[in-house]
Order: C-alpha cells, then structure tokens, then sequence
C-alpha cells in the first residue's frame, strides 16, 4: 500500500510513513516513519560555537542536575540547561517577596500606630487596626496599591523593551542586566527596618518591574529550544519542576532557620525572616542566574531591523499594533487564546503574592513561618501539577489541559475566601496551599506549551513577546480592584474573590477557540501536526497488531486442545 491512509479521525491522507502489508503483517516488518527535523535556533547557536565565554572546568559540574534532554534527539542543549537554572534562581527571588511583604505590612502597621499613638499604651489596645493611614492608605493597601503601579507601567513599556529584544542584537545584554539588577536590588533589601520599610517597599516595586523584564527576555529563548510540541511538552515541565524544587528548597531552609531562631508573631521577627530570606534569594540568584547568563546563554541577531524612520519606542508599538491585527484576522484560535491571557492568573507577575500575602497576614493573622509553610505545601504540589500537566498534554492535547487546569484553579480560588471566613479558620490554609500548588503546576506549563505549538514558524520572537506583554496588560486591575475595596473597607474576603472571577472568565474564552488541530493548521505548524498524528496512527496500528497476534496465538492454542 501507499505510505498514506484514509484516516477517519485525522482526515485523508495522513503521511504515516508507515508501509501497509496487503496480507497478513506485523509491527516488526514496518518502515519506521521518518520525519525530517527542524534544527532548532539554539541547536544552530550551539552549533556554531560564538556568543557565549567558555565556563572553566572545575565549575562545569553546577550544571549538572540543571541538563534536560530533549525527547526527540536526546540533545542536551545549552540553553536549556541555561533556561532550567534561571528558573531555580527566579523562584527563590519571586518567593522572597512574600517573607520582605509580610515584614512590609506589620512595619506599615506599627508606623501607622507611632503616628497615632505615639506613648500612649492605652491608644494601642484601643485602636482599630482597620482604621489606620499610613502615606494617605491602610497598611493592608500599600502591596496591592504598588503591585498596581508595577503593572501599569509594564503594560505601557513591554512594547519598547520587546522592540529591543526582537528588532536589535540587544536580547542577551537585556538578560544579563536584568539579571545582575535583581541579584544587587535582592541583597541592598537587607537594610529593612523600622526605619527604612518605605524605602525597602520601593526597591520591591522596581524589583518586581524589572523581574517582569527578565521574565520576558528568558521567554524570547523559549521557542528557540525546538519546533515541537513533544519537546516543548518536555522542556517547560522540567523547568517547572526544577524552579519548584529550587523554591520549595529555600522556603524549608528559611522557615528552619526562622523556627531554630524563635516563633514569636512580632515585627522583629518578621525583620529578620525578611533579612535571612531576601539575602538566600540573593545567594541562588548570584550562583544560577549569575552562571546561566554568563556562560550558556548565546547572543542573538536582531530578528527584524527598526522601521525606517521609527525609534525602538514608536516601533514597539506599532509591532504590537500589526501583530494584533494579524492575529484578529487570521488566527481565530490563538485569537481566543491570547484573550484569555488577558484574565489568565499570569496575569501581572507578583499580583497573586501580592494580595495572597496581605490576606494571609492581615486577614488571617499568620505568621511568617506559618506562611513559609503555606509556600512550602504550594510549592511541593507544583511538582504533581506539572506531572499532571504533562501527561494530559500527551494523552489530549495542551488545549484541554489548558481548559481543565483553568476550570479546577479557578473553583479552588473561589472556595477559599468562602472556608477560610477568618482568623479561626487559618489552619485550612494550608490544605487551600495544596490545591493552588497543584492548578498553578497545571496551569503554567500547559499554557506555555499551547502558545509555543500555536505560533506561527518563522514569527516565534515576534509572537512570545505578545505572549508576554498580553499576560500583563490588565495585571493592574486585580490589584486595583483588591485596594479599592479594601479601601472602602469592603470585607477582604471578597477582594480576595476578585481573583476566581478573571479565572473563569479566561476558561471561558478558551472555549471559544475551537479545537487544537485546528488552531495548529491555522498558523500552518504542520510539523507539529504531523508529529502528533503519526505517533497516534504508530499507536493504534501496533494495538492493532498486537490484539491481532493475541488472538492468533489464543486460536492456535484452541486448536491444539
């Protein structure tokens, strides 16, 4: 027969490469289907040795547990390994932000009351924490208020510094900056105080806007690791896998050294949580990111050059205004897609920590350890999240995963602030943790896989950087609504709840895309397309074959009776 088949799932004429006997025939005496590969634009960097220094060899072995092999050639490439330790060193950094914020929020309080109170005992037992101001806000206001603040300036500047990153030789000098700024801006926090809190709470801000940028700068490597879906499926667990780990290895050593050193719910202690967890952060930010940007990441050329009269600053913007229009007309399912990032929960970086962290210690009242802990059991569960995300990515597509793991995170969000009613209801927290561990390991992974498989070949730079600056133009509104009900002393419950809300109403939008095979023939991926069915079709036949063989051998054996 013809390396073809009318295939009813897939259509006519999928290309097999599988050889069909006409009579009887097993598995062994097929031609293995051969697909030619795409070479990747890391493996072509790799390949041609420039743009990175050479590591010395005696510290070579730090990156040893970083190497992920891709699937499809067992290739260990460098930027991968390179992506793998930026994520160890980024999930230290992001998680450092819950310690230094619980600190930020009781020094807001306890300024708040010296400002009211001054000596006076009896005004401290008799004050309302609620009815506090500090710089014109409530204390419980300040994180949200600055998150706020973060994420309109990143939804007004992500288009310059994706102009720079696509259309100017600048990509790697972008990540190497962003990358030495958050190590320095992780150590100077170590001046928290009674009276520096103000300035430590800026520097978190500026922190949190630059790791934006960084995150942005490593997403641009992303689709440079392989053109397929199996490999991307691969590559974005490990890397999850691996910042969890790393991150869930930091939070136990602080909440350790915390517990050795003493419980006490107070503002020194929570001081010194902040000082021991932020200076960690720094040290694994120094030894990955510092080493993954200095020896394994490779320079890129500029993918397209500025337009002809245009600066990088007109030029972003335009890019994302042609981009769009593009996406609008042509691709109706990344169309969806990239509405659902709009609402999804990646939605502004830090907004999440942000409001979690004020909830849990101004609503709940924990402590930084009992918060530690809570960032432990999230953490820990990413890991089965992210397993989970894998295999439904292989068994269904990354589009259902995707769907499922939006629907579950967004049911546990809106169950939290309805169990967990108050202070005495804390404890539950913790079993909240393990649900969130599980959907933000979901989640991420499969989202990324399902934007990586759906952008058009040839235009991956161009289309990351709408990933990017698309999951952050409304990252301002959950915190401004969370800050404008507090504000107006709506009980924080319910700004907590806003969150579930944009949740669903992501999954939503991913209903309209219609189905994966089709949004993957819209962008015209048919490698991946390809890939995919053959393996499918590989699977069925060789089932075919071996319930064939079984019941050949049953009736030779009935014979034989």
């Amino acid at each position: 027969m013809a390396a073809t088949e009318a295939d009813p799932e897939y259509g006519e004429g999928v290309a097999t490469g599988i050889s069909m006997p006409e009579e009887e025939g097993t598995a062994e005496n097929r031609e293995v289907p051969v697909i030619k590969r795409r070479p990747s634009k890391s493996e072509e960097a790799e390949d041609s040795s420039t743009g990175r220094l050479q590591a010395p060899g005696f510290i070579r072995w730090i990156e040893i547990p970083f190497k992920v092999a891709a699937p499809t050639t067992g290739r260990e490439l460098m930027e991968a390994t390179a992506w793998s330790m930026d994520s160890a060193a980024r999930g230290p950094l992001n998680q450092a932000g819950s310690f230094v914020g619980a600190a930020l929020l009781r020094l807001a309080y306890a300024d708040a009351f010296q400002q009211r109170c001054g000596t006076d005992e009896e005004c401290y037992k008799t004050t309302n924490p609620q009815t506090l101001k500090i710089y014109g806000l409530h204390p419980s206001s300040l994180l949200s208020f600055f998150a706020a603040l973060v994420g309109i300036v990143t939804a007004l500047t992500m288009p310059i510094v994706g102009a720079m990153i696509d259309r100017t030789t600048h990509r790697k000098a972008v990540g190497v900056v962003s990358a030495w700024l958050l190590i320095i801006l992780a150590f100077v926090q170590l001046i928290i105080s009674e009276d520096t809190w103000f300035i430590v709470l800026i520097l978190e801000t500026i922190g949190g806007y630059i790791l934006l940028i960084h995150i942005y700068t490593i997403f641009a490597y992303l689709p440079d690791l392989s053109y397929y879906e199996e490999d991307i499926s691969h590559y974005t667990s490990r890397f999850n896998m691996r910042q969890f780990l790393s991150q869930a290895t930091y939070v136990a050593i602080v909440v350790l050294i915390s517990e050795i050193r003493d419980v006490q719910n107070n503002v020194e202690s929570a001081i010194r949580t902040a000082r021991e967890a932020t200076g960690i952060a720094g040290a694994f930010a120094f030894i990955f990111m510092g080493y993954a940007w200095t020896f394994l990441f490779r320079k890129r050329h500029a993918l397209q050059h500025v337009d002809g009269g245009s600066s990088v600053v007109t030029t972003g913007f335009n890019s994302v205004s042609k981009t769009t229009k593009k996406i609008w007309k042509r691709y109706r399912c990344l169309k969806f897609l990239m509405c659902a990032l709009l609402f999804s929960p990646e939605s502004g970086a830090g907004v999440i920590l942000s409001v979690a962290v004020t909830f849990m210690t101004s609503f709940l009242d924990l402590t930084p350890q009992q918060i530690g802990f809570t960032s432990l059991c999230m953490l820990v569960c990413n890991i089965p999240g992210s397993m989970i995300s894998k295999y439904v990515c292989s068994r269904l597509n990354p589009l259902q995963s995707y769907r499922i793991g939006l629907f579950c995170f967004s049911l546990v969000t809106a169950m939290t602030p309805v169990i967990l009613s108050g202070p005495d209801r804390k404890n539950g927290i913790f079993g909240f943790a393990c649900f969130w561990g599980i959907c933000f390991g979901w989640v991420y992974p499969s989202q990324r896989v399902l934007f990586c498989t759906l952008i058009p070949k040839g235009q991956e730079f161009e289309y990351m950087g709408m990933f990017a600056f698309y999951g952050q133009i409304l990252g301002w509104l959950i915190p401004t609504i969370f800050t404008i009900l507090n504000e107006n002393d709506v009980s924080m419950r319910w700004s907590v709840s806003t969150t579930s809300y944009f949740l669903f109403t992501s999954w939503c939008l991913t209903l309209c895309m219609g189905s994966y095979e089709d949004g993957l023939k819209q962008v015209g991926n048919e490698d991946a397309a390809d890939m995919n069915r053959t393996s499918k079709v590989i699977e069925r036949e060789t089932e075919k074959d071996h319930n064939s063989e079984e019941g050949k051998d049953g009736m030779e054996a009935e014979a034989s009776a």
